[in-house]
């Protein structure tokens, strides 16, 4: 991976399965087409594996930071701006 201005910081939130489907179903706006139960699930399967190689290579090579994607977007969004002393 190859970045023009490397960045300061990567964010990983981590989100179960299930709590993904439940927030892609209160999305009404911005829904995409395949936001449906077996795309969504597909999507996780093509991550988890992608991920096992993913992780550590920004481990490795970036400031990952690492995010429990559970709650509210307004939760999600307070820890953020905490992990990045922002607050």
């Amino acid at each position: 991976m190859a970045f023009i201005i490397p960045p300061s910081y990567v964010i990983f939130i981590k989100i179960t399965q299930e709590e993904a489907i439940r927030k892609s179903k209160k999305r009404k706006n911005m829904d995409r087409l395949d936001n449906n139960r077996k795309s969504l699930k597909k999507r996780f399967y093509i991550f988890r594996n992608k991920k096992r190689t993913l992780i550590p290579f920004f481990k490795q090579n970036f400031n990952l930071i690492e995010i429990d994607g559970n709650g509210t977007s307004e939760d999600v969004q307070e820890k953020i701006k905490v992990a990045l002393n922002l607050k």
